[in-house]
């Protein structure tokens, strides 16, 4: 992911066009969001500690959180990758931020 964004970033420097490597570090981005977020309920669950494996439900549970949180995490990323060339005002970048926090918060509430 950090090599996505130095090169998409480098290039917006030297050219002032954004490549398309800027999708692909958004969707890096996405990705390691969505993965840590499987570790964190998957290992709170005690896959590997208490658990040797998960019952379908929980399978089931932790894969439709994991793509709530990433298809939640998409605005709040795309506004971030532009936000120096369409300078949002700040009831947008918190309206983008909004859908994280609730289904972080909802993700919270679950594991406790």
């Amino acid at each position: 992911e950090s090599v996505a964004w130095w090169f998409s970033l480098s290039t917006v420097n030297s050219t002032g066009e954004a490549p398309k490597a800027l999708s692909v570090a958004e969707v890096l981005c996405v990705m390691r969001n969505i993965y840590a977020l499987t570790f964190i309920l998957v290992a709170s669950m005690g896959l590997g500690v208490t658990e040797k494996d998960l019952d379908k439900a929980t399978q089931i549970k932790v894969l439709v959180g994991s793509m709530l949180f990433g298809i939640s995490s998409l605005p709040r990323i795309c506004l971030a990758s532009v936000r120096q060339a369409v300078d949002p005002k700040e009831h947008v970048v918190i309206l983008s931020n909004l859908p994280v926090v609730i289904v972080g918060l909802f993700h919270f509430i679950w594991i406790l």
